[in-house]
């Protein structure tokens, strides 16, 4: 102890103009060499600082992840297990996390112990999530041995030559190496549904992530045990509702109030390491400035404590978990205590310490409290909009109010997507069904693309139907439209009829020429004044 005390005494004196501030964790002092080019200075605990990280390893591979991913998981399967803790944290899921590990394995010829990191990314299909999976074995495995682990497989082709493994919907993909044969090495294999690995395949494994979960994922440490990164709205929106369905869903409705609609991704990680670490970090708009997210950040945390306090409180009593309940409010308090929000290269990260474990039994108290609840209510306030009246009708929706705040929109096909999961997760359980789409085609024969991009958007308290035609005037390609009720400004919205559902109710995104050929009425705003 002594020499790595004076270890960090020497460390300290060298490091003239330290950038990073960071607090060491309870009961350690630790230096570790992050191979970054600014410098840290370690700091007793002042109650204030961010938490020294316990890992300093390089960024994850997402080479192999397919590009239309919402959400990302990465978990080092053999160390988690290899860790009593990390085992238990697992259990305390239910049976459902084990057996979904377990299940992957067996699915593609590996077992838990086999798998350094296993990468599990989830892709939107009809109003759930599909699951595709990057698997990079702890050693790497001669393909004759992997593919004979793989039954009832046929070997392919695509145009190109490039060769994958095919089971019903399902295909197996490892990209071609230089060396390629029956002795080469696999260090790393993809599967998951034909529709959204063809496209790697197709590409020979060589895919990027764009975006807010590209530029997440250049903010990850593989070494860590957990890692999630998602969009803001992955978790929200219909599919993730289901995905959190049964007693986590009152824990949706709530997260769903924390996050602004700002902050365009997410990113989480955990770690055990003589105790329990997490960090949370944000992708926010250009127009969200570090301190404002800080002192969010700060805010909410301590709005997030004393509603889990009050939830707690009103439940009604049952000798089942009444000594569950009394714990809980001490384990919150603990993790609110042990919590630090602060900046580090220009990026708000929030971060705590807590005892190994912490997690199984935060875990399992927050399943059986909820259950007590059967599902019902929510902790803390209810989602943004779900306090209005439900809207009956297209009409009423359209008229509801909302902020949208972005000074870098995307792409026009992704905002307008986007835009819609925000409303599906404000409304979850419209009584019609509702749905945003672009025309391609229309917008084609235009000569409008669909990743055209609109200028800065800041709309508040503005409704639905004044926000689309703001977006459809500023994504607009011809700047001399003097407004949406000009003829020069193409790109319109309109209701789409359904003639063989009439309780479908879609927003359609076409040109004001298409909408003259089909007859459509338009919205008084994009109708041309005499």
């Amino acid at each position: 102890q002594a020499a790595i005390d004076e270890a960090v005494r020497k460390a300290t004196e060298k490091q003239k103009k330290p950038v990073a501030t960071i607090a060491t964790p309870p009961g350690t002092t630790k230096l570790v060499d992050k191979s970054i080019s600014y410098k840290q200075e370690l700091y007793e605990d002042d109650g204030t600082r961010l938490w020294q990280s316990p890992t300093a390893g390089n960024p994850l591979a997402y080479q192999l992840v397919p590009p239309s991913a919402r959400m990302i998981l990465a978990i080092r399967a053999a160390a988690i297990y290899e860790l009593e803790d990390g085992k238990k944290s697992l259990q305390a899921f239910g049976p459902a996390a084990p057996q979904f590990l377990e299940g992957l394995g067996e699915r593609c010829g590996c077992t838990v112990n086999e798998v350094e990191h296993l990468l599990v990314s989830f892709h939107s299909d009809t109003n759930q999530y599909d699951f595709c999976s990057v698997v990079r074995l702890k050693d790497p495995m001669v393909e004759s041995k992997l593919i004979a682990r793989w039954s009832d497989m046929a070997l392919k082709t695509t145009e190109n030559g490039v060769p994958f493994y095919e089971r019903g919907d399902e295909v197996f993909f490892f990209p071609p190496a230089e060396d390629s044969g029956e002795d080469q090495k696999i260090e790393a294999f993809l599967f998951g549904p034909r529709k959204h690995v063809m496209p790697v395949v197709e590409s020979g494994g060589i895919t990027r992530l764009d975006g807010s979960l590209g530029a997440l994922a250049k903010r990850t440490d593989r070494n860590r045990h957990f890692t999630a990164i998602l969009l803001q709205s992955a978790l929200f929106n219909e599919e993730g509702q289901k995905l959190m369905a049964g007693a986590w869903e009152p824990l949706n409705r709530s997260l769903s109030v924390m996050f602004d609609n700002r902050i365009r991704g997410i990113i989480f990680s955990a770690h055990f390491d003589e105790g329990f670490y997490w960090e949370m970090g944000f992708d926010p708009s250009v127009d969200l400035k570090s301190n404002d997210l800080r002192e969010m950040a700060e805010t909410r945390l301590k709005t997030a404590r004393d509603d889990v306090d009050r939830f707690v409180s009103q439940i009604v009593g049952h000798p089942y978990w009444e000594n569950v309940r009394i714990r809980f409010d001490d384990m919150v308090t603990e993790v609110y205590r042990k919590t630090r929000v602060g900046i580090e290269r220009q990026a708000v990260i929030i971060n705590g310490w807590l005892p190994p474990m912490a997690p199984q039994n935060l875990i399992a108290a927050t399943e059986v409290i909820l259950s007590a609840t059967g599902g019902g209510g929510a902790i803390g306030p209810v989602a943004t909009g779900t306090n209005k009246p439900m809207p009956k009708t297209i009409e009423e929706l359209l008229a509801t109010k909302r902020d949208l705040e972005d000074g870098n929109p995307p792409d026009l096909n992704v905002l307008m997507e986007n835009f819609k999961n925000d409303i599906l997760s404000d409304f979850p359980k419209l009584p019609f069904e509702f749905d945003i789409v672009l025309n391609g085609t229309d917008l084609g024969a235009d000569g409008i693309t669909r990743n055209q991009r609109p200028s800065a958007l800041d709309l508040k308290q503005k409704s639905i139907q004044e926000i689309l035609t703001t977006i459809m005037f500023l994504a607009n390609p011809d700047k001399n439209a003097t407004g949406p009720d000009d003829v020069l400004c193409k790109l319109i919205w309109v209701i789409k009829p359904d003639p063989d559902n009439p309780n479908k109710k879609t927003i359609e995104i076409t040109t004001r020429k298409a909408a003259a050929q089909r007859g459509y009425q338009l919205p008084a705003a994009f109708q041309i004044k005499d």
